[in-house]
């Protein structure tokens, strides 16, 4: 994961976002074929991918003063506390309980995207397009390399 945080543009942080998603939801599929006798030590490494995942986020959104970090943090501590709560029992073999929190995950994975994670990529294109930062921004606001201005427009986060 791609945690150097010199240069933390929205279109960087989008990017960093959509392929952190793509890793965890490549992952849960795999999990969600593991046998049960593997199941345990699985859980365990999604439940690690999911912690670095959001901390690199959260990193990002840092170096950019995101207004609603806080909110976002809340989100993510949220799902990482149920998934701390139950991994225990899964890995003393309550599968069941792991098939079925690996079950909701990719919805609330979902929900979170669509809310708080495309608000995060709109909040920080709007102060770039405006070309200058907004009060508690301190990232760079400049256009993007291609010059494209209107882009986010389009698709801000796919």
């Amino acid at each position: 994961m791609d945690v150097d945080q010199t240069n933390w543009s929205a279109d960087r942080i989008a990017r960093m976002m959509r392929e952190s998603h793509e890793r965890i939801n490549g992952a849960i599929e795999q999990l969600s074929r593991a046998p049960d006798r593997q199941f345990g030590a699985d859980f365990q490494a999604l439940v690690d991918m999911l912690e670095i995942a959001f901390r690199a986020e959260e990193s990002a959104m840092e170096t950019r003063n995101y207004r609603a970090l806080r909110n976002h943090r809340e989100q993510h501590a949220r799902v990482l506390a149920t998934m701390h709560q139950i991994e225990p029992r899964v890995v003393l073999g309550d599968v069941r309980l792991g098939r079925d929190a690996l079950d909701l995950l990719p919805q609330w994975l979902d929900l979170h995207h669509s809310s708080m994670d495309l608000a995060v990529v709109a909040a920080l294109q709007r102060c770039r397009w405006r070309g200058k930062p907004r009060a508690g921004d301190r990232g760079p606001a400049h256009p993007p390399a291609s010059g494209k201005t209107d882009t986010w427009r389009q698709q801000p986060y796919a």
